[in-house]
C-alpha cells in the first residue's frame, strides 16, 4: 500500500518551491546570497519539507510535523 502518491508528492514539492522562492526574495532584498550557502539553504528547507509532506499525508493518515 502506498501512503504517498504522485499528486501528493508534486503538491508538496510545489509548496517547497514556492517557499524557497520566498526565502530567495527576502535574501535578495537584503543583498544576501541565499543559494551560495547550500548548508544554510538545506537547513531552512528541511523543516518545510517535513511540514509540506506531513500536510499531504494527513489527508489519509493522522500525521503531523512537530519537530520531534
Amino acid at each position: 500500500m502506498s501512503y504517498l502518491n504522485r499528486d501528493m508528492a508534486l503538491s508538496a514539492l510545489s509548496k517547497m518551491q514556492s517557499f524557497e522562492n520566498s526565502l530567495l526574495e527576502i535574501h535578495q532584498q537584503h543583498d544576501i546570497p541565499f543559494r551560495d550557502d547550500i548548508g544554510r539553504r538545506n537547513a531552512l528547507l528541511s523543516r518545510a519539507q517535513e511540514v509540506f509532506f506531513a500536510q499531504e499525508l494527513s489527508s489519509f493518515h493522522s500525521v503531523s510535523s512537530n519537530g520531534k
